[in-house]
């Protein structure tokens, strides 16, 4: 998995999140307000989460370093109880979170965090499975992430393209239209399109979008596969 959009807005972002998973793999629990702080949905395969929602920002992860890597099992725990076990931590902010977790033993990822103040940070955390790198992004340009293990590196970059041209032509851009493009955009092609379906590797099976501004914070999910939609405001 999966393909992650980030949108600036006035006050705030939105961050919308494909997940493309194998369809033997158990259907998501959809996403609940935790201690009216965090928000997450839940993986029963893992029993950890691939987004989370708490109110000074956003966490999604991607499965991955730099390059599509062998996976080498058994690993120490699942990726997903990265971001689930942060709401034992709230007193630190992510960043703090992160660089101090002992992630020896633990498949490489990619994590897009959007930590918000009176100002906005927006940092990819790059576990390659031997050093944990930082990168700190521009927070006022829209960005799209595909997962390495899922997309070869000529379809990551044709994502970009049309990211980039349709952020051309809707420089408003709306949450709504950011969904449609996360569920329609792409030429057609099922193994390259935003929502994609391959039979012998799997399939877009959710999406989730966290909308921030000064006044509130929104989570909707799409479950693609049981036709639920979902919103939590707080």
């Amino acid at each position: 998995m999966c393909t992650v959009s980030y949108y600036p807005k006035k006050n705030g972002f939105i961050l919308t999140h494909n997940r493309d998973e194998k369809i033997w793999r158990p259907i998501a629990k959809p996403p609940k307000n935790y201690h009216n702080q965090f928000i997450f949905p839940i993986d029963p395969y893992g029993n950890g989460t691939w987004i989370l929602d708490y109110p000074n920002g956003t966490v999604s992860l991607l499965n991955g370093a730099f390059i599509k890597h062998q996976p080498t099992p058994p690993y120490k725990k699942s990726r997903g109880l990265l971001l689930k076990e942060f709401i034992n931590h709230s007193s630190l902010n992510f960043h703090q979170y992160i660089i101090a977790y002992d992630l020896e033993g633990i498949e490489p990822f990619t994590l897009i965090s959007v930590f918000q103040t009176e100002s906005i940070n927006l940092n990819v955390y790059i576990w390659d499975g031997k050093e944990l790198h930082i990168i700190p992004k521009n927070p006022n340009k829209p960005l799209i992430w595909s997962a390495v293990t899922v997309y070869p590196i000529e379809i990551i970059k044709q994502r970009e393209i049309w990211w980039n041209d349709w952020i051309e032509k809707h420089q408003d851009a709306t949450p709504d239209k950011i969904l449609s493009f996360h569920l329609h955009g792409g030429d057609g092609n099922p193994r390259s399109n935003m929502a994609m379906i391959v039979p012998s590797e799997g399939q877009t099976v959710s999406i989730s979008q966290i909308i921030h501004d000064q006044n509130q914070r929104i989570f909707q999910y799409k479950d693609l596969l049981k036709s639920i939609q979902q919103k939590i405001i707080l």
